[in-house]
């Protein structure tokens, strides 16, 4: 989490806006490579 939370302040910073869509796309390729590499994410 402490990735996602410093991209998003990397393109908070740089006047980049972030959408919905964005948002979602991100957090399903993070599921992705987290059960990719056998993570389990237990509760959302």
């Amino acid at each position: 989490l402490s990735t996602v939370r410093l991209g998003m302040e990397v393109l908070r910073h740089s006047g980049y806006t972030i959408t919905r869509e964005d948002l979602l796309a991100a957090a399903t390729l993070l599921a992705q490579n987290l059960f990719k590499h056998g993570c389990a994410l237990g509760k959302l």
